[in-house]
């Protein structure tokens, strides 16, 4: 009876799993599949086969959404903001664990109430305080929107982490004459590589697939960021949606690439996190 009913809870599980797998991986082949279609074949049979590998609509995508450009405005605006909200975070995080640190629960407080807070409330008054800045239709206006957006939810990750690790060892730096600094350098960061990691990746997956503050806050077209050049292949009769599949599957790939080579120390950091807290 006990071996039935587990095999009945084993089926349910596993029927669960393949519908789901199902709905995740089924839009993934109707773009991918798309992308070597011609325009009009999508629009006759939405759900059919490509015939062949026809590459032209990457050709047309590169060159029409001048994805060049684009390519190189998101990758300047996301490694400057992923490195600078990492790091910043992580600062933080360290100075609340510290002991002689008196207002670390108010600034966890604050984070945590930041957290909660969606960013679209207070969109438009920074907008108005970005354009006294003259920070509008600029990257490192853009960079600083980010870092303050998401710097709230890797700090409570990080200090999550952080108040894990043994005092002892920091204690025993300090004795050796090690000052905060080094003690972040040397002890805190190396212990702290997979959660950091984890954190980085959340955020470049954040950050690189972004489009509302991207369409907020950059007006120039050679300033824009891939997101937004994936519109320009929709118009208001007639889209482009060979192309645009072409075009999502070249914003995708960089992401796909860097989480299947760091997919060990993301899932090594999200454990962790889990046995930590």
């Amino acid at each position: 009876m006990n071996k039935k009913r587990f095999d009945f809870f084993k089926i349910i599980k596993y029927l669960i799993l393949s519908v789901f797998s199902f709905l995740v991986l089924y839009p993934i082949y109707m773009v991918t599949s798309g992308s070597f279609r011609k325009n009009m074949q999508i629009l006759m049979d939405p759900f059919g086969m490509p015939t062949s590998l026809m590459l032209d609509n990457y050709v047309k995508a590169f060159k029409e959404g001048m994805f060049s450009s684009l390519y190189k405005n998101s990758i300047i605006v996301t490694v400057f903001s992923v490195a600078l909200i990492t790091l910043f975070s992580s600062m933080i995080a360290y100075v609340m664990t510290r002991p002689d640190f008196k207002f670390r629960r108010l600034l966890n407080t604050i984070f945590i109430i930041g957290m909660t807070i969606p960013f679209q409330v207070g969109i438009i008054p920074l907008y108005l305080q970005m354009n006294r800045l003259r920070l509008v239709d600029s990257h490192l206006g853009l960079i600083i929107v980010y870092i303050v957006s998401y710097l709230s939810y890797s700090t409570f990750i990080t200090y999550g982490f952080f108040k894990q690790i043994p005092r002892d060892l920091q204690e025993a730096a300090s004795i050796d004459g090690a000052g905060n600094f080094r003690l972040f350098l040397s002890i805190v960061a190396p212990l702290s590589s997979a959660v950091l990691t984890t954190v980085t990746i959340f955020n470049l997956m954040f950050v690189w697939n972004d489009m509302f503050f991207s369409l907020v806050m950059l007006q120039t077209p050679l300033k824009k960021t891939l997101q937004i050049g994936l519109l320009g292949f929709r118009g208001q009769y007639q889209s482009d949606y060979a192309t645009m599949f072409a075009g999502v599957v070249l914003v995708s790939l960089p992401m796909v690439a860097l989480f299947l080579a760091l997919q060990k120390r993301f899932v090594e950091g999200v454990l962790s996190g889990a046995i930590k807290g």
